[in-house]
């Protein structure tokens, strides 16, 4: 992978109204690398993709692609982006050529040279078979599929995906996410979601987003390092109720499946600190005949739970 930076941003902010959508965020991503943007709803992943699409102006801060600071009216600088929004523009009554051909002249490519890229694009986003089918009659899959060929059509630099597996059935996310391995081999990528799966099969990079604010920023594996507490799979003969179990020092969280079987999960700043013996000796002093406790591997939901919930 090219270490040479592509895109910064440094503390952007941007106000929509009295509301603030995005505040004092930075990151910076290489040639070759993945983003993954992930947060709930109203989050701000959308407004941050949009500022780094030159489509609206942050009001504070800066963003430079390829070194030079980001004009929204610089064309040089926006044919070095590809932009999906969150709802695609799509045309339904054209064919998939007849739509590409038309993005394409809005592109700038003269006709002569369409082709190529018409067929650039296709072949990237598996469209071939496609090319003289209505838009309208084409499922959601296809369609997603379609409003990626019109981004990379003049093979930027950078791609923006906004929520670009968002209401796909779980075949076509599957496509769609090798879709994005697949480009980023040629492009550096920043995709929003919802979906943490689209972030550990894409991404090396991960912001969460959270009111605005970013409130994780790294990689994947650093957020499991950052924030993962220890959990416990226990099994009681004689067992207790949650109450007795909340109370133990170093607990966080208690879910019950059964009469006798729970996991415990600890607090930030007990992970591999003694929960497991702390546990063992309550148990014993209270009579409650401990039969199992192992460590249980805990979700990245739970996980990207843990952060929203701190911030």
């Amino acid at each position: 992978m090219d270490n040479t930076t592509l895109l910064t941003a440094n503390n952007i902010s941007y106000l929509y109204a009295n509301q603030l959508g995005i505040r004092d965020v930075s990151l910076e991503l290489k040639q070759g690398q993945v983003l993954g943007l992930l947060g709930p709803n109203g989050a701000g992943k959308s407004s941050l993709l949009r500022l780094l699409a030159g489509v609206i102006q942050a009001q504070q801060g800066s963003i430079t692609l390829s070194g030079e600071t980001l004009n929204p009216c610089n064309i040089r600088q926006r044919k070095s982006i590809g932009y999906l929004s969150e709802h695609p523009p799509l045309y339904l009554a054209m064919t998939v050529d007849e739509y590409l051909l038309y993005a394409a002249k809005l592109y700038g490519f003269k006709t002569k040279t369409c082709s190529s890229q018409l067929d650039f694009a296709k072949t990237r986003c598996g469209l071939n078979k496609f090319s003289r089918r209505v838009i309208k009659t084409l499922s959601k899959g296809i369609k997603q599929r379609i409003a990626i060929a019109q981004s990379i059509l003049h093979q930027p630099k950078l791609i923006l995906l906004d929520e670009p597996g968002d209401g796909l059935d779980p075949s076509h996310l599957k496509q769609m996410r090798q879709l994005i391995k697949e480009l980023a081999v040629d492009h550096s990528i920043v995709i929003s979601t919802h979906q943490i799966e689209d972030v550990k099969t894409c991404c090396q990079q991960l912001m969460i987003l959270n009111q605005g604010k970013a409130v994780y920023q790294g990689e994947l594996s650093d957020l499991d390092y950052s924030f993962k507490t220890e959990c416990l799979f226990v099994k009681f003969a004689t067992p207790p109720n949650l109450e007795k179990l909340n109370s133990i020092a170093g607990v966080d969280k208690v879910e019950q499946h059964d009469k006798h079987k729970f996991t415990i999960y600890g607090q930030r700043g007990h992970a591999n600190q003694g929960l497991s013996q702390t546990i063992m000796h309550t148990a014993l002093q209270a009579g409650w005949n401990l039969n199992e406790i192992h460590p249980q591997e805990q979700s990245l939901d739970l996980l990207f739970d843990r952060v929203i919930g701190e911030n």
